[in-house]
């Protein structure tokens, strides 16, 4: 299975559309993506990348509909305010209490996480997945300093 991520087209460079190279956010990740693909899309857009090229535009609600990147991304950020409050701290593990009714596939969670950790951060940080006891929640059960 192939996965594209979706992202947020900042900046566009060149006119050629063979050769136009976008810079992307993915979710506080910036990476240069080629366009050669989607000649149509314009800075604001958003994208779904694959392998450093823009495979299509995507509307906004379809990007925001990307509920497990989302939550990715929004661990991700907890953690790094953790780290500004505990300065010379690291964040090595973050535990996630997911409900039976919370509406998280748990696989891809894990999945967008470690694709989002593997380009941005220095130090490796695992992901524990824990079974809640109220069906809807989520949320960080804890996260340990190293």
């Amino acid at each position: 299975m192939c996965l594209a991520i979706p992202g947020r087209v900042l900046t566009i460079e060149g006119d050629d559309p063979a050769f136009r190279v976008a810079q992307v956010d993915f979710c506080g990740v910036e990476k240069r993506v080629n366009l050669a693909y989607t000649p149509e899309v314009l800075a604001g857009d958003f994208i779904l990348a694959h392998i450093g090229f823009a495979v299509s535009r995507v509307d906004p609600e379809e990007a925001v509909r990307m509920h497990e990147m989302g939550i990715a991304c929004s661990i991700l950020e907890a953690v790094q305010r953790e780290r500004e409050r505990y300065p010379g701290m690291n964040v090595s593990k973050v535990s996630v209490r997911i409900g039976e009714f919370a509406g998280v596939d748990a696989e891809s969670l894990r999945f967008c996480f470690e694709a989002i950790v593997m380009s941005s951060e220095p130090a490796p940080l695992a992901l524990e997945l824990e079974n809640g006891k109220r069906g809807d929640e989520l949320e960080i059960a804890y996260m340990e300093l190293t």
